[in-house]
């Protein structure tokens, strides 16, 4: 009787390891699988933050040279004279009648 219940605790010990090894097969590609995702993961946040941060640089750089380009027009617009034909022909016929006379 002491023999079979030795062979019983002795089987089920095999099972319960053999039980025991699969279940850390298995969980082991569980796991990897999660690491592998998890390190994708981080570094695509990461990636995320660097073009974030460069695109927040480039819009202060767009808004800064659409402020220089603004106040140099505005000085082009000040220094720019509004003038027709007939203006401009006055003005020279004035200036070489000015020299015939």
């Amino acid at each position: 009787m002491q023999i079979e219940n030795n062979d019983k605790r002795f089987l089920a010990l095999i099972l319960l390891l053999i039980s025991f090894i699969v279940l850390v097969l298995f969980f082991r590609s569980i796991y990897s699988n999660f690491l592998v995702n998890y390190d994708e993961k981080k570094l695509k946040e990461q990636t995320l933050l660097e073009k974030q941060t460069e695109l927040q640089k480039l819009n202060n750089l767009k808004i800064q040279l659409d402020k220089q380009k603004d106040d140099k027009s505005s000085m082009i617009h000040k220094l720019s004279v509004s003038l027709n034909e007939n203006e401009i022909l006055e003005y020279l016929y004035s200036f070489t009648s000015a020299y015939q006379g």
